[in-house]
C-alpha cells in the first residue's frame, strides 16, 4: 500500500485544526494517512486541540515551528522529512482550511501508484483536463503550473522529486523575498528539469468533493494580492529553465482563473483599496501578463473614486437582501437547506436580524449532527411533506444546489425554493461589519 504524510502548515487557526480533526481527519486516517500538523503558532491554542483529540486517535503529530518561520519555508523543512516519524512514498502538503470528501479520496486512492513524481488533485478543471498522464514538463508547467500553487494540490514522490535535492541551494535560490510566495512551485519544476524521466497525474474532483473552512475568510496574503501575483508569481515562472517555452501562458493563466478574472475583480479590490492608481502605475509594464482585462478599463478603475463602486454595491447589496427577505415573508415557515458554512453564515445573519427559522434540512442525516446552531437538522426524507407550507432557502455551492434543486423539484417544491449564490457573501459581509463595530465599542 502506498504510504502517505499528510502534512498540514498551520499559524493561529486552532478552529480550523479543531474542525479538521473532529469532522473530516476520521476518512482520511481510514484511507491509511498518518497527519502531522506544523505549527508556528506563538501561542499553545492550537497545540491543545491536537493533544486532546490525540489521546483517543493514533498516527496524529504535532511539530512545533519557529513563530517567524515564512510559510513557504516551513513548506521546504517539510519536503526534507522533517519531523516525520516514519518513512512514506509521498507527502501531501496541505492548507489547514481544505477538506476533500471521503469519494475523492477514494478517487485519489484508485489511481495512486509510485511510478508518479507528482499527483495533482484538480478540484476546479476550468479548462476540462479531465484524467490525465503527462510526460513532458513544458506542457504541463502550461496546464497545470497555476493549480500547483494551492497547499493541497500536490502529492509529491519522496523517493523521485525528493530524493538527491540540493537543498541548501534551492533554499538560497528560492526563498527570496521576491518569489518565496511560490518556492514550491520552483520546487516542482526545477526538480522536473533535472530529471531524466518525469511523469505526472492530473486528477479531476468535482467542486462538490472539495470545502474550504468557515473560518477562512481570505488567504493570509490577501492584502499583497498584487504583489503575490505581478511579481512573485511572474519571477518565479520568468526563472525556471530556458526549456519551459510556454512561461506566458504558465504566468497568465494563474490571473485569469483566480484573482483577476475580469473588471469586477478589480472593482472589488478597489472596493478594499488595494487596487489604486498608484499600483496601477507600479504594475503597468504586468497588466497584460496577467490578467486579460484592458490596460485602458485597469486605468479606468484605478481612477474612478471608490464611493462610486461601493454605492451601486451596496445597493446591490440592498436588492438582494430585500429579495430574499420578501420570499421569507412570503411563506408561513422559513427552512434553512444545508448544515455546512453556507448555512451557519445565513442562520448567523438571521439571529442578527432576529428572522426566525424552523430547521435545518439535509438530503442525508449525519448521526452526530442532529442539532446545530441551537435548531434540530431533519432529513429530507422525513419531513418533504410538510416542506410544502415552507419556503426553503438552499444554503450551499453552486454544484451541491443544483443537485438538491433538481431533488426537491420532483417533490413539487420549485415554488418553495430560493437560491443566490452571491447572498452568502453578502450576509457574512453584514456579519464581519457588526463584528467590526462591536470591537471598536
Amino acid at each position: 500500500m502506498v504510504r502517505i504524510a499528510l502534512c498540514i502548515p498551520t499559524y493561529q487557526r486552532h478552529e480550523c485544526v479543531y474542525e479538521f480533526l473532529y469532522e473530516y481527519s476520521e476518512y482520511y486516517q481510514k484511507h491509511g494517512m498518518d497527519i502531522y500538523y506544523y505549527d508556528s503558532s506563538p501561542d499553545d491554542k492550537t497545540y491543545s486541540v491536537i493533544s486532546k483529540f490525540c489521546k483517543n486517535v493514533p498516527d496524529i503529530y504535532y511539530v512545533r515551528m519557529p513563530a517567524e518561520i515564512h510559510s513557504n519555508a516551513k513548506v521546504y523543512r517539510i519536503f526534507q522529512q522533517y519531523g516525520l516519524e516514519k518513512d512514506y512514498d509521498f507527502i501531501w502538503i496541505c492548507n489547514d482550511a481544505i477538506r476533500f470528501s471521503e469519494h475523492a479520496l477514494d478517487i485519489l486512492y484508485s489511481y495512486i501508484d509510485n511510478s508518479y513524481d507528482i499527483i495533482e488533485m484538480d478540484p476546479d478543471d476550468v479548462e476540462h483536463l479531465g484524467l490525465r498522464s503527462y510526460d513532458t514538463p513544458n506542457l504541463y508547467l502550461r496546464d497545470c503550473a497555476w493549480k500547483l500553487t494551492l497547499y493541497g494540490a500536490a502529492l509529491v514522490n519522496v523517493h523521485t522529486m525528493l530524493n538527491g535535492v540540493e537543498w541548501s541551494v534551492y533554499e538560497k535560490k528560492f526563498l527570496k523575498k521576491e518569489m518565496i510566495n511560490f518556492s514550491h512551485v520552483s520546487l516542482y519544476f526545477n526538480r522536473i528539469a533535472e530529471m531524466e524521466r518525469f511523469k505526472a497525474l492530473h486528477i479531476p474532483v468535482e467542486s462538490k468533493e472539495f470545502k474550504s473552512s468557515m473560518y477562512k475568510k481570505y488567504p493570509g496574503w490577501h492584502n499583497d494580492t498584487f504583489f503575490i501575483f505581478c511579481e512573485s508569481w511572474v519571477n518565479t515562472i520568468e526563472r525556471l529553465p530556458e526549456a519551459y517555452t510556454d512561461k506566458k501562458e504558465a504566468i497568465l493563466k494563474h490571473g485569469i482563473y483566480t484573482f483577476f478574472k475580469d473588471e469586477a475583480a478589480f472593482e472589488n479590490l478597489k472596493i478594499e483599496r488595494i487596487f489604486g492608481f498608484t499600483v496601477f502605475l507600479r504594475y503597468i509594464r504586468e497588466w497584460k501578463k496577467i490578467c486579460s482585462v484592458p490596460v485602458n478599463r485597469l486605468l479606468l478603475i484605478s481612477l474612478t473614486p471608490i464611493n462610486v463602486y461601493q454605492n451601486r454595491e451596496k445597493k446591490k447589496r440592498k436588492e438582494k437582501i430585500s429579495k430574499c427577505i420578501a420570499f421569507i415573508k412570503g411563506h408561513s415557515g422559513f427552512v434553512i437547506y444545508g448544515a455546512g458554512h453556507m448555512a451557519h453564515i445565513v442562520a448567523s445573519y438571521c439571529d442578527m436580524r432576529k428572522i426566525r427559522y424552523e430547521y435545518f434540512c439535509v438530503t442525508h442525516l449525519d448521526d452526530r449532527k442532529k442539532e446545530y446552531m441551537g435548531h434540530p437538522v431533519k432529513e429530507l426524507a422525513q419531513v418533504k411533506e410538510e416542506l410544502h407550507s415552507n419556503g426553503i432557502l438552499i444554503c450551499m455551492r453552486g454544484d451541491y444546489a443544483e443537485e438538491v434543486i433538481d431533488t426537491l423539484n420532483t417533490y413539487g417544491l420549485s415554488d418553495n425554493l430560493y437560491f443566490d449564490e452571491e447572498l452568502f457573501g453578502i450576509m457574512d459581509s453584514e456579519l464581519n461589519r457588526r463584528d467590526t463595530r462591536r470591537k471598536k465599542v
